[in-house]
């Protein structure tokens, strides 16, 4: 098991911008996000196929952590046999940034191995859980030391 990179995308507009790698069939990733100066708002992150059509949209908080989120391919696409898309992101028009802040956005898809039939959702979602649970306690201890 392990992480296969996608790509590296600059945040310099607001357009859609294609990630260089295509994803097959994942629907764990890993995105990490680098700045110099932090964004206000957030990125739309979506799939997109080869047919031209746009799903599974999520918004992509910027954040020094390396967040888990999961998009799964729509069961209608998988249905037709299509496996296979590009993943995009796109920052909404209230989105703002520094000309300098550099912001950066990578991400990783995760590959599960092929004896994981049927297992990968489970390990998905404990995955994601996990991080949202890390996240609350970092929230948590956060507030612990502004209070002290």
């Amino acid at each position: 098991m392990s992480w296969y990179n996608l790509g590296t995308i600059n945040i310099e507009n607001w357009e859609w911008q294609t990630f260089p790698e295509f994803d097959v069939d994942a629907r764990l990733f890993r995105i990490t996000h680098r700045y110099n100066d932090p964004p206000v708002g957030y990125l739309t992150l979506c799939s997109y196929f080869s047919s031209g059509e746009r799903a599974v949209f999520k918004r992509l908080y910027p954040s020094l952590t390396p967040s888990l989120i999961q998009a799964p391919i729509p069961a209608d696409m998988r249905a037709a046999g299509v496996i296979a898309r590009y993943l995009q992101v796109k920052p909404p028009l209230r989105t703002r940034w520094y000309a300098t802040s550099n912001w950066q956005v990578q991400i990783e898809s995760y590959d599960f191995p092929a004896n994981y039939q049927g297992a990968d959702s489970d390990l998905a979602d404990l995955l994601v859980e996990l991080q949202e649970t890390q996240t609350k306690i970092d929230r948590l201890t956060q507030r612990i030391t502004r209070l002290r």
